[in-house]
C-alpha cells in the first residue's frame, strides 16, 4: 500500500525512499524482537558450544562438522515441520512434539537396576 508523504505522520515523512511506507503493527514488532533476544541466545549457545568442543579436545575440522550438521539437520527439519504446521496447526504440533519428548526421555532415563547392567 502505497500512500501519499502528506498522509504520514512527521516522523514517517522524514524516512528516505520507500522505507517512510512501512507500517508495522504491534504484532511484527513483537515477533521481531522476540527473535531477536532468541537469535542472540543462539549465538551465545554456539559460542559457548564451540568453546565446550575445544576444551574436550575436538579439532577445528571436527567443530566446524558439528555446527554443519547440528544447521543442516535445523534447516531440513524447518521444511517438514512448516508443512506438517500449516496442515494441522501449530498448538496440536506443539502438543504431539512434546508427548513425544516427554515419552521418549521417560524411556530413555528410566533408572535401571544396577544388577541389570
Amino acid at each position: 500500500m502505497i500512500l501519499d508523504s502528506l498522509d504520514l505522520p512527521l516522523e514517517q515523512a522524514a524516512l528516505p525512499g520507500p522505507a517512510r511506507h512501512w507500517r508495522f503493527n504491534r504484532g511484527f514488532w513483537t515477533f521481531f524482537t522476540a527473535a531477536f533476544f532468541f537469535d542472540a541466545g543462539f549465538a551465545v549457545f554456539f559460542f559457548l558450544f564451540n568453546l565446550y568442543l575445544v576444551d574436550l579436545h575436538f579439532s577445528e575440522r571436527a567443530i566446524g562438522s558439528v555446527n554443519a550438521a547440528m544447521t543442516l539437520g535445523s534447516l531440513l527439519g524447518t521444511l517438514p515441520g512448516g508443512e506438517l504446521t500449516r496442515r494441522f496447526g501449530v498448538r496440536p504440533l506443539l502438543l504431539a512434539c512434546y508427548w513425544a519428548q516427554r515419552e521418549r526421555s521417560a524411556r530413555v532415563y528410566r533408572p535401571r537396576p544396577h544388577w541389570r547392567s
